[in-house]
């Protein structure tokens, strides 16, 4: 598999106050787990980073450690979640505007995991074809929803570290062959639409590449917010130098000429 993540402050904040995460973590006992992450954080002074950076911390303790032997599985993630949401929750008693999103997936075998909470994303895509995995949980998509007026704009309506309770949304799928998954922040998606985002996946053909380029789309756009990015890759990185299968064929074609034409000049 090919991960890659990046992140950036943009053009116009102060600070950088998303983190993300992008590696293959080590579970105890158990083969190395690829997992991607972002977190967006929020609040005074340098707390906002503090925040984004602890849930990420939580994140790979939780799958490293795994203190509770949980399956690797959605009930995993969950706990994921409600963890990072208890030691956020810490670091904001002095500041009540203390949170962060948690956006991330990691994979079992052929499974994706996925947990999430706030409005960072998880993208699959597959056969040409960008789905979001996740729901924002922003006020005007709960207010829609549940046919609620909504006072309160695109503000979250969910945030880890924030509040006495979170429903953690979790999923999974099947990974398929030649699938890339993708985690960002909005500060990504507030610059972009689904087919931009497709379109410079597309054209990647690595996972660095594809985080490279999307950030470079989002700059361009005027980089209004933070930006995190992390990208799965389920086939592996092109390697440098190598042939492809169409280059191959051609080898072996002119290589048979060339046999044919001096066996003729050896017998004529």
């Amino acid at each position: 598999m090919d991960i890659a993540g990046l992140t950036h402050i943009g053009k116009v904040r102060q600070e950088n106050q998303d983190g993300f995460l992008a590696q293959r973590i080590q579970p105890e006992g158990l083969a190395a787990l690829p997992c991607i992450a972002v977190a967006d954080g929020m609040g005074g002074h340098a707390l906002g980073h503090q925040a984004s950076e602890t849930a990420l911390r939580i994140l790979q303790e939780s799958i490293e450690k795994n203190p509770d032997r949980l399956p690797f599985g959605a009930e995993l993630a969950r706990r994921v979640l409600l963890s990072a949401h208890e030691a956020v929750r810490e670091l904001g008693k002095k500041d009540e505007r203390v949170g962060t999103t948690l956006t991330f997936a990691f994979i079992r075998g052929k499974h994706v995991i996925y947990g999430h909470i706030g409005d960072s994303r998880v993208y699959l895509y597959r056969a040409g074809v960008l789905t979001q995995l996740t729901t924002d949980q922003t006020w005007d998509v709960y207010s829609k929803k549940h046919g609620l007026q909504n006072e309160h704009g695109r503000a979250l309506q969910q945030a880890i570290g924030v509040g006495d309770t979170l429903e953690p949304e979790t999923g999974e799928i099947m990974l398929g062959a030649n699938d890339l998954l993708m985690v960002c922040t909005d500060g990504l998606t507030k610059m972009m639409t689904d087919a931009e985002i497709a379109g410079e996946v597309k054209r990647a053909k690595t996972a660095q590449a594809a985080c490279d380029r999307l950030l470079s789309f989002a700059l361009d756009r005027g980089g209004k917010d933070n930006v995190a990015i992390s990208v799965l890759r389920a086939a592996e990185p092109p390697v440098v130098g190598a042939k492809s299968p169409r280059m191959w064929a051609l080898v072996v074609a002119v290589t048979l000429v060339l046999l044919a034409v001096g066996v003729v000049y050896l017998n004529s």
